[in-house]
């Protein structure tokens, strides 16, 4: 028995090193007594000192910022109607008025009708992951708007001959929206006289740069020279995983 309890207390000390380590905090909330507990990092991510959380449903939502109760609530009222975990993602305001992005999961215990009885889950603080995110997503905003200002005809294919990308630009000059484009193969897109491709895509995904002027059918019939360039684009070991295509009005 003693071993037993020792290799217990083991274990516990490991779970809780590990949720320490990975920044994350427990909750255990039994419903109809409205008892919520929080272990592990849930106090130190509220920005609250250790054993100062009042224990309740009310008390954490209060911590919640005001924009994202419904965010909480309704998350609770699909996890409760469905077999689905809990997931939610929203914001706290830390007593230093400070706002931290969460994420939290957890499962719904349930009575034998079927009622749920309690929410046990985890949270963890996800702040600069979604701050990264929305930077990323500016500067994709800041890409696509300098894309779609440049004279050029852009758009990207991989080498199983599917457009992963375009600009508007070169969906007006084939006389299609992107949407229309995107995921397309190419000999599903080239059906008009004069864009056919040709033996062009298997030539750049050979590994040729293609750089040349010629004259090109347009989506509304006109006969326009232009200079296209198709640009292979590589892994670390040389093998060409997409190429870039550009065309230019002349």
């Amino acid at each position: 028995k003693e071993e037993l309890e020792q290799s217990a207390l083991v274990e516990e000390q490991r779970f809780a090193v590990a949720i320490e380590a990975a920044g994350i905090g427990w909750w255990d909330w039994a419903i109809q007594a409205d008892s919520l507990m929080w272990g592990g990092e849930a106090e130190r991510i509220f920005g609250l000192e250790p054993n100062t959380f009042e224990g309740n449903y009310e008390a954490f939502l209060r911590r919640v910022h005001p924009d994202d109760h419904n965010v909480v609530t309704i998350a609770l009222a699909q996890a409760f109607g469905s077999d689905q975990p809990y997931r939610a993602r929203y914001r706290i305001v830390r007593p230093d008025g400070s706002h931290r992005w969460l994420q939290a999961m957890g499962r719904v215990e349930r009575t034998p009708g079927g009622t749920p009885a309690r929410v046990i889950g985890v949270i963890q603080d996800v702040t600069d992951a979604v701050r990264e995110q929305r930077e990323r997503l500016g500067a994709l905003a800041i890409l696509e708007a300098v894309t779609e200002a440049l004279p050029v005809c852009l758009s990207y294919v991989s080498a199983d001959r599917h457009y992963r990308w375009t600009n508007q630009r070169n969906a007006r000059r084939l006389g299609r929206t992107v949407a229309e484009i995107l995921d397309r193969r190419l000999d599903e897109v080239f059906d008009l006289p004069g864009l056919a491709p040709g033996n062009e895509a298997a030539e750049v995904l050979a590994g040729h740069h293609i750089c040349r002027e010629e004259e090109m059918t347009a989506a509304d019939g006109r006969v326009i020279a232009v200079e296209k360039q198709l640009i292979p684009h590589r892994d670390a070991a040389g093998t060409v995983l997409r190429f870039v295509s550009m065309v230019r009005d002349i």
